[in-house]
């Protein structure tokens, strides 16, 4: 009975030091966590959860402003660029619409985008 209660008591003391050093001495440090600083995969997956957003509520300018907080230079280029490659990658059509209906509003449209959007409207 004696080891147990030492080993419980061992345990909760190991438990304690644990936290204290975790939250207090050496807590986590996020860096990079921002989202202009992800890498461009994750930026593109980011766009694509941004379309869907849209699709589901229709508020233009809040996925506007999402999609201003990647920090790009020419969001429509961007976004056409993106567009480009994950047509180009085979990537899944219904992502892909969600990406053009914000090009869309952006006014931004290419030939290469037209077979996606059709699908879109019909």
């Amino acid at each position: 009975m004696k080891r147990i209660l030492l080993a419980l008591i061992g345990l909760a003391a190991g438990a304690g030091i644990g936290l204290l050093l975790g939250w207090n001495v050496w807590p986590v440090e996020y860096y990079d966590t921002e989202i202009p600083a992800l890498h461009s995969t994750y930026k593109a997956e980011y766009a694509v959860m941004v379309g869907a957003a849209y699709q589901m509520d229709g508020d233009w300018e809040q996925a506007a402003d999402r999609l201003a907080a990647l920090e790009e230079t020419d969001i429509g280029a961007w976004l056409r660029d993106l567009i480009h490659e994950s047509i180009a990658a085979g990537q899944d059509p219904v992502s892909i619409r969600y990406l053009i209906s914000m090009a869309d509003q952006l006014g931004v449209r290419s030939d290469i985008m037209e077979p996606f959007a059709e699908e879109d409207d019909g």
